[in-house]
């Protein structure tokens, strides 16, 4: 399925791993689209393991009990879904990656998924691709384009900036709060002498 266009690509997870200062800028949507991909592959690993560790016990001579067997029946039903739905992600994915480091959308000759009018048939609608949306406008893809995306170290980064305000700002409160104190008592001997 890999083309020529997509043979120029990084791999998915070397354009993701990139440093938050990295050269291309990756759209919200984008940055789903590859956590929805991690997590089905986290997933997809997770039964593929299970599944795994039942057999070989088969394999070392015991009987499989009947809940055991449809398990592995379970688990290769959603092994198979679990690979075509990462086999779309990655289609996406790779158009995102394209459209992030060339400027414009992927030209694929043959689209498994896609109709001859360009349009998503694999009934994914849960996905979160107004990115890939072929009604939006280019200025309204440009402006997806410019968004930052927050990294983890960003965001502790933020954290900690927050922290130290919150502490300066309770410092204050403190301050004023015993300011006011002193006022009140003030105000109340005031009262007293009268």
């Amino acid at each position: 399925q890999s083309s020529n266009s997509t043979t120029n690509l990084p791999s998915i997870d070397t354009f993701f791993s990139s440093t938050p200062s990295s050269k291309y800028t990756i759209s919200n949507p984008l940055q789903q689209l590859y956590n929805q991909y991690q997590t089905k592959s986290y997933k997809h690993d997770a039964i593929a393991t299970e599944s795994k560790r039942i057999s070989q016990k088969e394999d070392m001579g015991v009987e499989l009990t009947e809940g055991q067997r449809n398990q592995l029946t379970k688990n290769q039903d959603k092994l198979t879904a679990l690979e075509t739905s990462l086999g779309g992600l990655k289609d996406k994915i790779e158009e995102g990656m394209h459209v992030a480091i060339y400027g414009k959308p992927l030209n694929r000759q043959s689209q498994r998924s896609k109709g001859g009018d360009g349009y998503d048939r694999d009934g994914d609608d849960d996905d979160v691709d107004d990115f890939f949306d072929r009604t939006t406008t280019t200025r309204q893809r440009d402006n997806d384009q410019g968004e930052e995306v927050e990294s983890e170290a960003s965001l502790i980064e933020k954290w900690k900036v927050l922290l130290q305000s919150h502490s300066k700002q309770q410092t204050v409160v403190a301050s004023t709060t015993k300011q006011c104190d002193k006022l009140q008592v003030q105000i109340d001997s005031a009262v007293d002498e009268e």
